[in-house]
């Protein structure tokens, strides 16, 4: 039975009301397939401009380049209904009992992000790229940044993308030689006007896909996040379901450690990295039968590296550089495990 857009439409107004979580989820994930559409698409293009002389093959490509098109303004017409249902929504800050809001340190949250993960309801504080960190008051003040620094790089190839379908949406450019409202903001060294009314996931898309115009690794760049609204926001408090020892405790005193070493740009000998990623040898190592370093793959979600090969989740989401290389650490320690990771940090001579 074929599903009708009211439907869709009536479907998602109820998980957004009562399941907000995993609408979110859905609407990030269909801008995401968005995105690799349009990729798809523009590579179609090249492909048809490379063969033009064999009409055939044209032809024969030209058929899948309309199809994802077609599939592209389905998708894209529903994210817009979709964003603008909820353009109103106001959210509630949390208080104490005197009536003071709850923490107010914007710039103390310095776990670095990559890109590809989901920022949803999430507020930047600043980002690092190529060694240096840039402090922003928002997400469309990074975007900002980003663009001057890649003017500065290569301004040519930036005055390309005004004409670049890759960065256009279904009904306005996101960059332009004019001002065509209130939502662009001019570049600094250029005559480019940059759209900035996006959320905060798709201006990541878009400074993702500056980056690959360069040639730049996404990964590359790295996102902080403010205090703020990651507390606001973090409704469910975690419980032990454990009597005495919590085991979040050791999970804390793994990710704080290897944070420092990650920090101070700590590098593993060859025999412990593989050591370290490999499932059997972490086993002997921790009693945790899975690989505690694994690589970050660029471009792919991080939400779904966290994740093994049945959907659970494995590993935190913060990212660790060591060896030059990104890295998630596994996220499954008990108790049982915390001697035996005390005598290994011990027996690195660090």
């Amino acid at each position: 039975m074929e599903i009708t857009r009211k439907e869709i439409l009536e479907l998602y107004k109820f998980m957004e009301d009562n399941y907000k979580k995993e609408s979110d989820e859905i609407y990030y994930s269909l801008e995401l397939l968005l995105n690799c559409l349009v990729n798809t698409k523009n590579a179609l293009a090249n492909d048809i401009s490379k063969n033009s002389g064999d009409l055939s093959k044209v032809g024969y490509l030209y058929t899948y380049a309309t199809k994802i098109e077609n599939l592209e303004e389905i998708i894209g017409n529903y994210l817009n209904v979709f964003v603008s249902d909820n353009s109103n929504t106001t959210e509630k800050l949390k208080y104490d009992d005197g009536g003071k809001q709850l923490i107010k340190n914007y710039n103390d949250y310095e776990t670095p992000h990559l890109l590809t993960e989901s920022f949803t309801y999430k507020k930047i504080c600043a980002f690092s790229f190529e060694n240096n960190k840039y402090n922003v008051s928002d997400w469309k003040s990074a975007l900002i940044k980003l663009c001057e620094i890649l003017v500065l790089k290569d301004k040519t190839k930036f005055l390309s993308f005004v004409q670049s379908d890759s960065f256009s949406g279904k009904k306005i450019k996101y960059f332009d030689f004019n001002c065509k409202g209130k939502y662009y903001r001019k570049i600094a060294n250029t005559n480019i006007y940059v759209y900035t009314c996006h959320s905060a996931n798709t201006i990541c898309t878009i400074m993702q896909n500056l980056l690959r115009e360069y040639n730049i690794p996404v990964s590359s760049l790295y996102v902080y996040l403010s205090a703020n609204d990651i507390a606001l926001h973090n409704d469910v408090p975690k419980i032990s379901t454990k009597m005495g020892f919590d085991d979040e405790k050791i999970g804390k005193y793994v990710r704080k450690t290897m944070r420092e070493l990650s920090d101070q740009n700590y590098n593993f000998t060859q025999d412990m990295l593989n050591k370290l990623t490999d499932g059997n040898a972490t086993k002997n190592l921790f009693g945790i039968g899975i690989p505690f370093l694994k690589e970050v793959k660029p471009r792919i979600d991080i939400s779904i590296q966290t994740k093994d090969v049945k959907g659970y989740n494995r590993y935190w989401k913060e990212i660790f550089r060591f060896n030059h290389k990104n890295y998630l650490i596994v996220s499954q320690w008990t108790e049982g495990n915390s001697e035996r990771f005390k005598m290994w940090l011990k027996d690195l001579h660090i």
